[in-house]
Order: structure tokens, then C-alpha cells, then sequence
């Protein structure tokens, strides 16, 4: 393993060692990397307590000290050290009532949710694998540590990781694991909302999502999902496009385009979405509908950058175009302008333009006007053009 990431946590792995402690790679990082997927972050667990790898290193934040966590910063990097431990109860649903330090790495990996989050490797990049995290990669499959049913009841949230892992890796997901989540999908409710979101989120995005879906519908955990669960027309769209999506705000636009029954406001009160996802939802609805009666050209000025792979994508969808998202960015690129601010024109000349006129709305309207027209290339961003184009057009 080359990657400079883990060449970093190889350096806080050995040194912790020579302060005669054991430490490890852990997690979702030996997951991807066996997988020869992107590396973003690594953990790293430890038979050192907090207070003490605090003593080895000269930068650490305490960000979970009760659960045995703290965050090193190391080469303007973080990496998150977490004390080997065992768990009580999770009364809560979440989080245990009560954690317990051990010295065996083993003890540790037994209480965490999947066989390939459950995998070690050691300061020379030698794999522990105690439960066959790698043979389970191999074969493509999503198991739990130990009995699903006391994972899922620990935490319901992990029956949604197992979702998204599927949807992410295209893994199937064990027997025993489809049964216990129809068995306890009910006790998702028990979950914050803002959890199941951001599950969600990376689950429509994968590249597997169909397969996701499927077995959402099979063990019907995609009846307790806020707004989708309680409307079988969503449910019946869900189940009939084959799609990975772009983003949540192309997911929420296009169920909207399709059942139009639930209002922007509900999607992003019980999904806890943010302000912004909402308004993003609202712009490419609009915008998708907008077409073909308006130009392509004006509803591309009005898209976002960051929004046209979304725009495209839905496009596709809900009206067969097959355009690509090089042709649009194109499009875009030989606008006459991209911003309001770009009009050769403004509130002011607006009234200069018409000094008998008293002001009001009129002028705003008038700019949003022009603004249409030379998008359209109806009329030149320049003055007099633009003058002689308003004076045409009946605008006095």
C-alpha cells in the first residue's frame, strides 16, 4: 500500500507501537483499499488509551473521549484513534450504554457491524481478518459480524448501511442479514432522521442502486422511509426506473415530476434536507419543466454549473434527450453572458431609457426582458442595441 494516506498512518501505527502499544488500520480504509477504492480517511484502533497516545503525539483533539476516540493531526492531516473496546447495551438505539477497554484487537472487531468493516492490518500491512472479511469481499457479499439480529437491534441504522453498501458495491446481502432486517425493519423509527439521510443520500447515488432498491422492497424497509414509505405512487416510480441517481436533489425532483403530489417543504421537513438541497430540487423541477417551451439556452443560463449533470440526467429521463453533459457545458460556455451582472444595462439605464415612465416593478420586469433577449441572442448586449430592441418590441 503506496498510498500516501497510508504511508502517513503507517508512520502514527509505528510509532505508537514503539511506546509498546498494539495499533492498527481499521474499518471502511482497509475495506476500499481492498476493493481498490478511493481512500478519503483512516481509523486507527488501539490498545493505548486516550490519555495516552494525547502523551505520544503533540496534536490531538479530543472529540470522543467517553467512547475512547480522539482525532491526531499529523502532517495537516487527521486520523481518528479509537481505544480497543467492547460495548454494553444500546438502549438508545445508537450509541452504547457503556463501553469497556480490552487489550484484544479481536474483542474489538467483534463488535463491529460488517465482516469487511472488520478487517485490521498491521504496521506492515499484514491483514487480521478473524471473521472472514476478505473471503466475503471476494465473494461479493454484505454479512454481519455475529448474529444480524443483535447487530440490527444494536443499531437499526446499520439495516440502511447494508442498503448502501449495496448500492455503493453491488455486493449481495447475506440471507440471514435480508431476513433480520425484515424482521426489525420497524425500529428504523427508532433513528434520527438526519442518520437515515445521509444513508440515503450515498445510497441513491450508487452506481448499484437498483439492486439497493430491490431488496429495500423486498423486505419492505422502503415502507419506513419518511414521505416514500406512506405513498405507493413514489414507491411504484422507485420500483420502475432502473437508475442510479445523480444526486438527492435529482432523486426528490424527478419523484416530483412523476407523482407531484408532495410538496418541496415535506421532502426537506422529513428528510431533514438542508435549505439549499431544496432549492436546488425546486430548480431543476422548474427547469426541467420549462422545456421545450422555453429555450434550451435560457433554462441553461438559469442551471448552475454544479446542477447541470442533474439537469441532464433528469432530462434524460422525463423527456428521452439525450444530450450530453460536454454538449451542455458547451452551450453554456457560448452564452453571450452567464450573469445579470454581465448586461450592458442596468436598473439605472433602465430609467434612463424611459425618464417619463414613474418607477415601479416595471423596471425589474423590463431587465428580466432584456436579460431573456440577449441569452436568446435576440438583441446584442450593448446599449444601443439594446435601446432599439425595447423600442421595437412595444416597451414604453
Amino acid at each position: 500500500m503506496t498510498d500516501p494516506l497510508f504511508l502517513l498512518a503507517q508512520e502514527i501505527v509505528k510509532r505508537i507501537e514503539a511506546h509498546h502499544y498494539q495499533a492498527y488500520i481499521v474499518g471502511g480504509a482497509v475495506r476500499d483499499a481492498l476493493l481498490q477504492r478511493q481512500v478519503d480517511d483512516i481509523d486507527i484502533t488501539t490498545s493505548a488509551l486516550p490519555q495516552e497516545i494525547q502523551q505520544i503525539f503533540p496534536k490531538v483533539i479530543p472529540t470522543g473521549l467517553q467512547h475512547g476516540t480522539v482525532t491526531v493531526r499529523f502532517q495537516q492531516t487527521s486520523f481518528e484513534v479509537t481505544t480497543f473496546r467492547t460495548e454494553g447495551k444500546y438502549s438508545d438505539f445508537r450509541r452504547p450504554d457503556q463501553v469497556q477497554f480490552v487489550s484484544d484487537l479481536k474483542e474489538d472487531l467483534a463488535r463491529r457491524d460488517f465482516t469487511m468493516n472488520a478487517i485490521a492490518i498491521d504496521s506492515s500491512f499484514r491483514p487480521i481478518d478473524p471473521f472472514a472479511g476478505r473471503k466475503d469481499i471476494e465473494a461479493n457479499l454484505i454479512r454481519t459480524v455475529g448474529d444480524p439480529n443483535q447487530r440490527f437491534l444494536e443499531d437499526p441504522l446499520r439495516m440502511m448501511r447494508a442498503i448502501r453498501f449495496q448500492s455503493q458495491l453491488g455486493f449481495l446481502i447475506d440471507e440471514s442479514a435480508l431476513q433480520a432486517i425484515s424482521e426489525h425493519r420497524k425500529w428504523l423509527s427508532k433513528i434520527a432522521v438526519e442518520r437515515i439521510s445521509v444513508e440515503w443520500m450515498k445510497t441513491v447515488t450508487g452506481s448499484h442502486f437498483p439492486r439497493a432498491k430491490q431488496s429495500l422492497v423486498d423486505t419492505r424497509l422502503i415502507d419506513c422511509l419518511p414521505v416514500i414509505g406512506r405513498n405507493a405512487a413514489i414507491q411504484q416510480v422507485m420500483e420502475e426506473l432502473d437508475y442510479s441517481y445523480t444526486s438527492i436533489a435529482a432523486f426528490v425532483a424527478y419523484m416530483e415530476l412523476q407523482v407531484q403530489t408532495v410538496p418541496f417543504s415535506t421532502w426537506k421537513r422529513e428528510w431533514k434536507l438542508s435549505n439549499q438541497i431544496k432549492k436546488d430540487c425546486e430548480i431543476l423541477y422548474n427547469s426541467v419543466l420549462a422545456y421545450p417551451a422555453n429555450s434550451l439556452s435560457w433554462i441553461i443560463y438559469q442551471v448552475e454549473d454544479r446542477l447541470l449533470t442533474d439537469f441532464q440526467f433528469l432530462c434524460q429521463l422525463y423527456h428521452q434527450q439525450q444530450w450530453s453533459i460536454s454538449f451542455l457545458q458547451k452551450q453554456k460556455e457560448r452564452l453571450p453572458i452567464l450573469t445579470r451582472s454581465e448586461l450592458a444595462v442596468n436598473g439605472k439605464d433602465i430609467i434612463t431609457l424611459f425618464p417619463d415612465k414613474e418607477r415601479g416593478v416595471w423596471i425589474q420586469e423590463m431587465l428580466s426582458a432584456v436579460e431573456k433577449a440577449v441569452v436568446e441572442k435576440q438583441v446584442h448586449n450593448n446599449k444601443n442595441d439594446i435601446r432599439e430592441w425595447l423600442q421595437n418590441y412595444g416597451f414604453q
